[in-house]
């Protein structure tokens, strides 16, 4: 079809929905000689949506209906069709509680319980059916009233199907089958070969756990467009229709990196030799007494003495390294092990350390700022912390002090 004809019936299309405001996209489409595969092609329907007021406007100016008359003369309006503005509602209407964003998690909880409610109320049809079938067979079995009557003692009652469907499936030959998919079938790929790519993404997300790479949801759309080949089907929704049908097996959950040497560290003999020799460490090195039942303890003194620090990653835009938004969404099998993913300790943010000591006092803080500047070339002089406010603590000295801030290296 050429470009011209396209436009003529887009046109046609268009004609057809401003001269019923309420009929949809696809049935205009339909009415214009479009093909069922035009009719579904997303470019199209918006070409003929161009043309168009949107559905909410066009229903808007549609003009309302007639009024009944009431049989006087001097109003053509009913008293139901007038309404007295003082009664449209409270002048002072309680607040409407605001829509939250779910996150990542609570969704593929909720996919959990609604698969877990899917399976439960397959298992209850094919018990309906099957026991129905079974007493189809016998000279005087029960009746299809009488068979959900029976397995209403065993499940739910809105999870059993009525005794015309039963007996629908089973004069069918449907007898012990899951209940059929609720609209139309899809068009665009099989059932056969969406279970088969349900096997191939479980497959996929187990490996990579088990390699310690993250699974983020652009990666899972690309692989399955790049399964599939067509580029009609939008991978996304796709992408969904899986994780529904899975989330038996897997959550989700954000996207955490963690160095390499601490996956190398981090041992069982490395844990338990550490804690192992805590105690024999702060005893030896007079941190810790002890008492008259020989248990060690700190007394309050060494406790200020017990300082923890350590340095984090300090952003000037509020993002996370060179990368901002939301941290990206993962999906993993609970029960296989999660390998943290090695990263090098490199970054464009700046270096923040600071921490307490073991009595709660807290560590001044440290700013660590990159830059290649030298000292005779720098912008910013070093000299202005002299004026810094003074602060009063311990900080691991034996008696309290001021303590000032200053360049690095010259406390």
């Amino acid at each position: 079809r050429s470009e011209e004809e396209t436009a003529a019936m887009v046109k046609a299309a268009a004609k057809e929905i401003k001269a019923a405001p309420s009929l949809a996209v696809k049935k205009a489409m339909k009415l214009a000689d479009f093909s069922p595969d035009s009719c579904n092609k997303a470019s199209l329907q918006m070409r003929v949506r161009r043309l168009v007021p949107t559905k909410k406007e066009r229903l808007g100016k549609v003009p309302p209906p007639k009024a009944v008359s009431t049989g006087s003369p001097a109003s053509d309006v009913s008293s139901i069709t007038h309404s007295d503005t003082s009664s449209s509602g409270p002048t002072n209407p309680a607040p409407k509680p605001r829509r939250q964003r779910r996150t990542a998690e609570n969704v593929a909880k909720d996919n959990v319980e609604a698969k877990r409610m899917k399976i439960y109320t397959s298992e209850a049809h094919k018990r309906c059916t099957s026991l129905y079938a079974e007493e189809k067979a016998k000279p005087n079995g029960m009746s299809a009233d009488q068979v959900r009557a029976c397995v209403l003692k065993e499940y739910e009652a809105k999870c059993v199907p009525s005794a015309k469907t039963i007996k629908r499936y089973v004069d069918d030959g449907k007898a012990g089958i899951s209940p059929k998919k609720k609209g139309r079938p899809s068009t665009n790929i099989q059932e056969s070969t969406f279970l088969i790519l349900c096997n191939a993404y479980e497959s996929f997300v187990r490996i990579n756990q088990i390699n310690g790479t993250t699974t983020p949801r652009e990666i899972l759309a690309a692989k399955i467009k790049a399964v599939i080949g067509k580029t009609e089907i939008c991978s996304f929704k796709l992408l969904d229709r899986i994780i529904k049908e899975t989330a038996l097996d897997f959550l989700a959950s954000k996207s955490e990196s963690v160095e390499q040497r601490r996956i190398l560290w981090t041992s069982y003999n490395n844990l338990k030799m550490w804690f192992n020799s805590w105690c024999e460490a702060i005893e030896v090195l007079g941190f810790a007494e002890r008492d008259e039942k020989g248990e060690l303890f700190i007394p309050l003194e060494q406790l200020a003495r017990i300082l923890n620090i350590d340095e984090t990653c300090l952003s000037m835009d509020g993002s996370s390294g060179a990368r901002g938004g939301r941290p990206q969404v993962f999906f993993y099998d609970p029960r296989l092990p999660q390998v943290g993913r090695g990263v090098n300790k490199s970054g464009t943010t700046n270096t923040f350390i600071t921490g307490s000591t073991a009595v709660g006092e807290a560590i001044p803080p440290h700013f660590q700022f990159q830059t290649k500047a030298q000292p005779d070339n720098m912008r910013i002089r070093t000299d202005m912390l002299q004026y810094f406010p003074k602060v009063m603590g311990k900080f691991g000295c034996a008696e309290r002090r001021e303590w000032q801030a200053a360049p690095r290296g010259e406390l």
